[in-house]
């Protein structure tokens, strides 16, 4: 009876493990289609929101910057992802203010780094660009995950064409 219940645990774990749920809000179909183009030191940003697995699935070596109203929405009184971000940068709080960015200056950072020549991939559900990117909302995005219109999309910008879709000045 041991090595039946041992068998029907196993075969559980392994039928669970296929159900299309238990992969709903993993970032590995983005991952995928952003790895033949992604280089390991381009630069990741979040618009309100955080997938943790992306930089995992793309080996990202920089960190991802998250752009939010912050610090206001670390403050709520229940834990959410923008709580447990804000509050790790209580260990090194010089790379919090450089990793989580405020909507305000989020443009300026943005627009800097595809003036230097650096490629962004940002990635964002819909909802989020009229706060953080509104001339975002005009652009095709690089992936979208099929049927499912909530989950965060993928932009991938450089040059004078991710300068464009941003909205950056001249």
């Amino acid at each position: 009876t041991l090595a039946i219940s041992a068998m029907l645990c196993m075969l559980l774990v392994l039928a669970g493990a296929n159900l299309p749920a238990a992969n709903r809000q993993s970032a590995e179909m983005a991952a995928r289609a952003m790895r033949k183009t992604f280089a390991p030191n381009d630069q990741i940003v979040m618009l309100g929101s955080y997938q943790y697995d992306l930089p995992f699935y793309l080996q990202a070596r920089q960190p991802v910057w998250v752009v939010d109203d912050w610090p206001e929405v670390a403050f709520s009184k229940r834990d959410n992802w923008q709580k447990e971000l804000y509050e790790s940068g209580e260990f090194n709080r010089t790379l919090r203010g450089q990793i989580l960015i405020g909507q305000k200056s989020a443009s300026l950072r943005l627009c800097q780094k595809l003036q230097d020549g650096q490629p962004l991939w940002l990635m964002a559900r819909r909802t989020a660009l009229p706060n953080n990117a509104p001339a975002l909302q005009a652009a095709t995005p690089f992936w979208q995950k099929p049927g499912d219109a909530d989950f965060p999309a993928v932009w991938h910008l450089q040059g004078d064409a991710g300068r464009a879709a941003l909205g950056c000045g001249a």
